[in-house]
């Protein structure tokens, strides 16, 4: 990592104590200061992106309070998927991005869809620098006349079969167009039909992709659709399938009576999707949320059901348990000392400061221990990150020297003060 890029994260992890959440820029950030979790990463890649992701959709809930590491867990395994040749897609989760609204999930998940070694994202980005440099490859290398093979893919994709019967004319419209294998005045239009953009689709355009307009009834299950059409589409094209990283599903949660039952039965379909698809579906989704969300599932027996543990948990080495609980990790204030020791070196790689080792290691332990003993309203992690990265920071300046246990505390306490009144902001703009 270049000096500039890890300053950059330095800053980011003294800021918000968190990880960042652009998969292809993020993989390489996380293993520096990743403590822990690779072991699970390691699992769920040998079990799922190895073998059943690739033709069969599976599910996971990955569980944790505020602050536990979720988006450092999702994010970590996004990096690893790349490396595993899959699309990856981060989709926060929001008031408007949501499980019954699941065409708002398809418009996230499609401008947040990350390809292995690109640094874009986006339908440009999978059309451009992806679909067409390797089916051109493989055309040029395979017909003995290139230029009438493509056509003939072309034609093909435009008669194949999608969940969304539209989405295959549309795609290879778009396509078309930036083949330049003939003029396509609609290609524009296509592109924005598949982005989500459909409202900006003239009469005349849609008449020529042979689209309808889609009522605003009809949306969350035109978004399923062209969720569906989008994972096995991307199978195509030298991907062994798709992975969409769902974070903050505990949002979603704060709706009351019907409306929450609404959104629970959303989820469940979503899980359920796939089901019936000829050929299946390659799609592996994580979803993160904090403990209390279960207690929510329990007023929707089919999603209380589909989610549930039986027999052992993934921390204990059922690779096919449906959550995974990340403070079955291990021993907090090992697992703090640990990452605090990595941040000492992502320190001093960011700011050219060379720390006097001894010094900040009785810091860094002291403060795993005030953090692990520490019972506020937020997981440990987030708050020691943000604590760590600002006391060692501080020290460049000012000198350093050893700190007490309660002026450790003191510290640590303000770090939290400082993240709840930032999010205390968020949630009121």
């Amino acid at each position: 990592m270049s000096n500039d890029d890890a300053y950059e994260l330095w800053a980011l992890l003294g800021e918000q104590g968190k990880a960042p959440t652009q998969i292809a820029k993020a993989n390489e950030a996380l293993n520096i200061y990743s403590v822990g979790i690779q072991p699970w990463i390691d699992r769920l890649s040998k079990t799922y992106l190895k073998r059943l992701c690739k033709s069969n959709s599976h599910f996971k809930l990955v569980i944790a309070p505020y602050g536990g590491g979720k988006t450092h867990f999702l994010v970590s395994l996004g990096g690893r998927a790349l490396d595993e040749n899959y699309a990856v897609s981060y989709v926060a989760c929001s008031e408007n991005i949501r499980f019954d609204n699941c065409f708002e999930i398809y418009r996230s998940f499609l401008n947040n869809l990350t390809l292995p070694g690109l640094n874009g994202t986006g339908l440009s980005t999978l059309i451009e620098e992806w679909i067409i440099p390797h089916k051109l490859k493989t055309i040029r290398e395979k017909a003995p006349d290139p230029e009438k093979a493509i056509e003939m893919w072309l034609n093909t994709l435009y008669r194949k079969d999608f969940p969304e019967p539209t989405f295959a004319r549309v795609s290879a419209t778009a396509i078309r167009e930036l083949m330049d294998t003939e003029s396509a005045p609609t290609g524009d239009a296509a592109f924005r039909w598949l982005r989500g953009e459909i409202d900006t689709l003239t009469k005349n355009e849609q008449s020529v992709l042979k689209v309808s307009s889609i009522s605003a009834k009809e949306r969350n299950e035109f978004g399923r659709r062209l969720l569906l059409s989008m994972c096995i589409f991307l199978k195509e094209f030298d991907l062994n399938g798709v992975v969409i990283l769902f974070d903050e599903v505990e949002t979603l949660f704060n709706a009351k009576g019907k409306a929450l039952l609404r959104v629970l039965s959303a989820m469940r379909v979503l899980l359920d999707l796939p089901v019936g698809i000829s050929g299946g579906v390659p799609l592996f989704a994580v979803f993160s949320a904090v403990p209390d969300v279960l207690e929510q599932f329990s007023k929707y027996p089919a999603l209380q059901q589909r989610m549930a543990v039986a027999g052992a948990s993934f921390g204990e080495g059922n690779n096919f348990a449906p959550q995974l609980d990340l403070n079955e990790l291990g021993s907090q204030k090992e697992f703090l000392n640990s990452m605090g020791l990595k941040l000492l070196n992502l320190g001093e790689t960011a700011t050219d400061h060379t720390f006097n080792k001894q010094i900040q290691s009785e810091n860094i332990l002291r403060l795993a221990a005030v953090a692990a003993n520490t019972d506020l309203d937020v997981n440990a992690r987030r708050l020691f990150v943000k604590a760590c990265v600002n006391i060692l920071d501080q020290q460049i300046a000012v000198g350093e020297r050893e700190y007490s246990e309660s002026e450790l505390r003191e510290r640590y306490r303000g770090s939290f003060d400082l993240i709840k009144s930032s999010e205390e902001e968020e949630m009121e703009t």
